[in-house]
């Protein structure tokens, strides 16, 4: 779960990026949401994730976004002891060189810009972003099932990362490859309120 304090500034939408096309909604850090589907003849809904990003902005300063990654959950049966379970998946394209981080406890990373668009996910501990332009604006990523964030921000003033806790705290990299970021919609300003596995 990412939480966030004050809203954000405005950011820039490169060209590979997709505007919302609709009111931003910001939705009770990262998570599934069901919405309808595209297609106006059908009365299904589609689910998608939310997850927040760490983006560079018009002023060249790292800022939070509400993503919402625009391939479909898709969900497969699969095989079990007690037979077939559903189960959902989203594939969030290629990825290269993975690694996985043991960070110690109250380890400090510094200033630090993304060197290439990558998510990430804290599966333990606590991880700190301070924004370097405003750092009053802290994001905090737990780690568990909505520890997910995408990094972004490969350019400008840069984030501050620190890991505030008496444990280790146990993070997976996994950078696009080609730098190649999932197709996304930007839902709004600062970080998403969705908690992952909740379905709307």
């Amino acid at each position: 779960m990412l939480l966030l304090l004050p809203a954000l500034t405005p950011a820039l939408h490169p060209p590979h990026r997709r505007q919302p096309t609709n009111t931003p909604v910001h939705r009770p850090a990262s998570g599934l949401i069901r919405s309808a589907s595209n297609n106006p003849n059908s009365t299904t809904q589609d689910t998608h994730l939310q997850i927040p990003a760490l983006v560079t902005d018009a002023n060249n300063n790292s800022v939070f976004e509400c993503w919402q990654l625009e391939p479909s959950i898709l969900s497969a049966q699969f095989p079990g002891p007690k037979g077939f379970q559903v189960v959902d998946e989203i594939s969030f394209g290629l990825v290269e060189e993975a690694e996985y981080w043991v960070l110690p406890p109250g380890f400090d990373g510094g200033l630090l810009s993304t060197g290439v668009p990558a998510l990430i996910h804290v599966v333990s501990g606590l991880m700190r972003t301070a924004l370097s332009h405003d750092p009053s604006t802290v994001g905090w990523l737990v780690g568990g099932v909505a520890g997910a964030m995408i990094l972004a921000d490969m350019m400008g003033s840069g984030h501050q990362v620190s890991y505030p806790t008496d444990e280790s705290t146990v993070i997976l990299w996994l950078p696009f490859k080609d730098g190649m970021l999932p197709e996304y919609t930007v839902l709004g300003q600062g970080v998403c309120s969705t908690n992952l596995g909740a379905l709307v």
